[in-house]
């Protein structure tokens, strides 16, 4: 759960990234992080600032490899003063941002690694095995920030170790109140899913015969996660400050047992 909040002290040269959303490393208290404003204002709600913690909670109740995360208090002063593109309004840090704990040694996953099924490959990267929940948990959270064109996907070191970690989960979470029809309007597409890839149905290939293994724990995860829901929430709209009115069309889809089956059905017809 989403219990911890840090304060920026310094904002380092060359730290920003020219991609979407303006994220910005930054030093705080407690080292250094990756951090996004809250673009809300009177007539939009940043709805995608938001999931970005939603997401984050979510992966670890799944137990998957994910930056830690804190709400970070900025100071808008030391923003105008860091000579950053216009894009990076400073009165935007005037409110929490989410912060996203910078990870040691980072690496892009490029998108042709998606094409590249030798073994030696997956076994420089200790955790590989849990890019098959990752799939999953993206068709569970519809993750249109995803694909195999655009991995957010990046390695780095944990505990020795080379891992896969997980990042940027602004686009999801964009649900419809649930209807009969679930592949018009709550599913992701199959091209959009990472699963729909070599190295993915390469790594499925070992685990073909936990199928049941797989549904059981998908399951489970979903029940981890619905008797946390609630807690989880109230715990991100006390510390960001940022009313989630969307809480309850969240559930109704996460949460819906015919939908979760027929994610796991739309699964199993990507990865096979």
């Amino acid at each position: 759960m989403l219990n911890r909040s840090t304060h920026l002290i310094l904002i380092p040269p060359n730290a920003y990234y020219d991609t979407a959303h303006n994220p910005l490393r930054v030093m705080c208290k407690d080292g250094f992080y990756v951090i996004k404003a809250n673009h809300s204002n009177s007539l939009f709600d940043d709805f995608g600032f938001a999931n970005e913690f939603i997401c984050s909670c979510l992966l670890n109740l799944w137990g998957l490899n994910t930056p830690e995360i804190a709400v970070v208090r900025a100071d808008p002063d030391l923003i105008s003063k860091a000579n950053l593109p216009k894009d990076y309004i400073p009165k935007l840090y005037s409110k929490p941002c989410f912060g996203s704990k910078f990870i040691e040694s980072p690496n892009e996953f490029l998108p042709e690694f998606f094409n590249n099924t030798q073994i030696k490959f997956r076994n420089k990267i200790s955790n590989y095995r849990e890019l098959i929940f990752v799939g999953l948990f993206d068709l569970w959270v519809k993750n249109e920030d995803r694909a195999p064109v655009h991995p957010n996907l990046i390695t780095g070191y944990s505990q020795k170790n080379q891992k896969i970690f997980a990042i940027d989960h602004y686009k999801t979470l964009n649900f419809n109140h649930p209807t009969n029809d679930f592949a018009v309007n709550n599913l992701l597409l199959e091209s959009n899913s990472i699963l729909n890839t070599p190295l993915l149905r390469s790594i499925f290939n070992e685990a073909k015969n936990d199928i049941p293994l797989i549904e059981t724990t998908f399951l489970r995860n979903i029940e981890s996660c619905k008797a946390s829901f609630s807690k989880m929430m109230d715990g991100i709209e006390d510390l960001t400050h940022f009313n989630c009115t969307h809480r309850s069309i969240l559930a109704e889809n996460l949460f819906n047992f015919k939908r979760n089956k027929t994610i796991f059905a739309h699964f199993l017809k990507i990865v096979r």
